[in-house]
């Protein structure tokens, strides 16, 4: 199951076959049905709200739950405390009801270094999302069932879309190839 904001919602690919869910599901070899709910704009706080119906009807056990979320809370400038505790709620929240073996918790994307942004919107960018990044790597500190992997792509300029902020087509397709060997990685590394 994905949640997320714009990318979980594919804002920015040519069509749904080049979005995360897609390209995920063909990199797990079919091996699994994906739930894809992504809302653009959403922050992490209303996430529960927002996606509340269509949460309670998949009310199974769940093999593992992807989180894309932060990046809106950077926008927004979220008091880094009450991100924490937003998150932190979530994710409780989807334990509990879909009792998953884990859950990915993507970083939040690099938002200072999208091409849209002045400077001086970056240089703010920057610091909030590195407040924020801390908050998610203290969370997942405590909770063994959270895979938490620092974000290493090569943003060349095809990796966006064209407004500059959301990925492109090649843009989610790098992005799930990371999230899958992340994901991959914690699996072995299980065994």
């Amino acid at each position: 199951m994905i949640i997320g904001e714009s990318t979980a919602a594919g804002v920015g690919a040519s069509s749904m076959e080049f979005t995360i869910a897609s390209y995920l599901h063909q990199l797990f070899q079919e091996e699994y049905s994906f739930y894809n709910f992504g809302k653009n704009g959403i922050r992490v706080a209303e996430v529960l709200l927002h996606f509340k119906s269509d949460l309670e009807e998949l009310n199974s056990t769940k093999e593992g739950i992807l989180l894309f979320l932060g990046a809106n809370d950077c926008f927004k400038l979220t008091n880094p405390s009450a991100f924490n505790s937003s998150l932190q709620s979530l994710i409780e929240s989807l334990q509990t009801q879909f009792d998953p073996n884990w859950i990915y918790l993507a970083d939040i994307p690099p938002v200072h270094l999208f091409p849209a942004f002045s400077s001086l919107m970056k240089s703010y960018l920057y610091r909030q999302r590195e407040f924020l990044r801390t908050e998610m790597k203290k969370l997942a500190l405590k909770n063994k069932r959270l895979i938490f992997q620092e974000i290493s792509l090569d943003l060349v300029p095809d990796f966006f879309s064209a407004d500059g902020i959301h990925p492109s087509d090649l843009g989610y397709q790098k992005i799930a190839e990371f999230t899958f060997e992340g994901i991959k990685g914690y699996l072995e590394g299980k065994k």
